[in-house]
């Protein structure tokens, strides 16, 4: 427990320290990122997203996206009956996660990397929407039948980006996500709660700059 509290100490001293703090309004007039849109992978499903960008200074970005993913327990396995159809043994429910992460994001080295390079990192909070609905019954009747829960977590994560023009870059972060349940259990297995709807994800996206 002490060395995870160091890491995350670690991670926010260095994400709120360096040549430009927050409050200063030294703004370079370079491209910035405006929206973006993007999917992402974990280890738990696949999702989309969409997001916005405020610069804060030289160095920061406010960021606050929107993200919509499938949720599997990684205790899932598949199994096929005589007929070759896939069967989830204990599959009680499919889990839908919207999920809104709000934080900022830290540029480095901006002044010593050329190319349209720029790798940064992030920090955050997600308060999310956890809505489950019925595996027994079809994909799209099931949501008649819809139970919502909620989750409450932050993420804390690594990037890069690559600026294509001065309209578009391409984006890829790496982060951890911890996203413990707050409300109503959640169970993808009969029986089998998921504490934690976070983990290792991967964003792809497309940023506008303006």
């Amino acid at each position: 427990m002490k060395s995870k509290l160091l890491i995350i100490f670690l991670f926010f001293t260095t994400f709120f320290t360096g040549k430009e703090c927050l409050s200063q309004p030294n703004l370079k007039l370079d491209p910035r990122n405006n929206w973006m849109i993007g999917v992402n992978v974990s280890e738990k499903g696949f999702g989309v997203n969409a997001g916005i960008f405020k610069q804060i200074n030289y160095d920061y970005d406010f960021s606050a996206y929107l993200s919509i993913s499938g949720v599997s327990d990684n205790r899932e396995f598949e199994v096929y009956d005589i007929y070759g159809n896939p069967i989830v043994p204990d599959k009680e429910n499919r889990i839908f996660l919207i999920a809104t992460n709000i934080g900022a994001q830290r540029y480095l080295f901006k002044d010593e990397i050329e190319g349209g390079f720029m790798p940064l990192i992030i920090g955050g909070i997600t308060p999310a929407l956890v809505i489950t609905t019925p595996y027994e019954r079809g994909y799209f009747e099931a949501f008649k039948y819809a139970q919502v829960s909620y989750a409450l977590g932050g993420y804390i994560g690594v990037g890069m980006e690559y600026l294509q023009s001065s309209n578009i870059a391409l984006s890829f972060n790496a982060r951890f996500l911890y996203l413990p349940v707050i409300g109503k259990d959640v169970n993808s297995l009969a029986g089998k709660p998921i504490n934690n709807l976070g983990g290792f994800q991967l964003t792809f996206g497309l940023n506008f700059m303006k």
